[in-house]
């Protein structure tokens, strides 16, 4: 089973929380996650092991953004893959 982008799980953390709160409630989320996406677009990538780093490189020569994190798999958020 192939795993996850972090867009995709962001996306279905936001669908699971607008079946279960408030309207309200909900916007505020959606505002902390396009903060968060804002944070790894900008800063996240300094910290990705070897392997992800050239991914990231190649998603933005790909795509022709500057930023473009959230293609990655939620694993490249692991502490265990940050560079030393």
């Amino acid at each position: 089973m192939k795993r996850p982008t972090i867009a995709v799980v962001l996306a279905q953390f936001l669908d699971e929380q607008e079946q279960r709160l408030a309207p309200k409630t909900v916007a505020q989320y959606r505002d902390v996650v396009e903060l968060l996406q804002h944070y790894l677009n900008g800063y996240a990538y300094l910290s990705l092991d070897e392997r992800d780093a050239k991914r990231f490189e190649r998603l933005q020569h790909a795509t022709g953004q500057t930023s473009s994190w959230t293609p990655l798999r939620i694993s490249a958020l692991s502490t265990k893959n940050r560079r030393r």
